[in-house]
């Protein structure tokens, strides 16, 4: 929870958009490849959205077939990588939003790593082989990960502002 939300304030103060649900993975290199489409933003907004995109208490309300109702931030309002575009991933964050708790980047292992990861893997075409496993561990490993449970929204862009670079 919270994912939607954190790219938006991310993409409000300056990263580029990869996507909000879905990136593509490769296979054969481990490169990204977004899918950029607009992010979906519940209704009520966090207050912090609110002031990084005034426009979007004007934006259509749209009724989702679970009865949310969100709101699509869509370019221009945020900058989106292009579709297909390789991209390499320095990091890796697992954010979760937690009103009653604390706003923390916590370091994880590789191997701490792995299994959100692996949960939030959805495998395109064949199911996965050996081969793909021992390079998605390989991967992980090159890679800085961290849980970010979030309490506060800002505080929580505040923490990954310095991934930018």
């Amino acid at each position: 929870s919270g994912k939607s939300s954190l790219a938006a304030a991310l993409a409000g103060r300056g990263f580029t958009l990869l996507g909000d649900d879905v990136v593509v993975l490769d296979r054969r290199t481990m490169a990204l490849r977004p899918l950029p489409f607009g992010i979906c933003i519940k209704d009520p907004a966090p207050a912090a959205l609110n002031a990084l995109y005034p426009e979007l208490a004007e934006l259509p309300l749209c009724s989702r077939p679970d009865g949310k109702n969100v709101r699509y931030l869509a370019p221009p309002a945020i900058q989106t990588a292009a579709a297909g575009e390789a991209v390499a991933a320095s990091h890796v964050v697992f954010p979760c939003f937690d009103p009653q708790g604390e706003t923390a980047l916590h370091a994880l292992s590789p191997d701490s790593a792995l299994k959100p990861l692996v949960r939030s893997l959805t495998p395109l075409g064949a199911d996965l082989t050996v081969e793909d496993i021992d390079r998605l561990v390989a991967w992980a490993g090159e890679r800085r990960c961290f849980a970010l449970p979030m309490a506060s929204l800002t505080e929580a862009a505040n923490l990954l502002d310095s991934f930018e670079a």
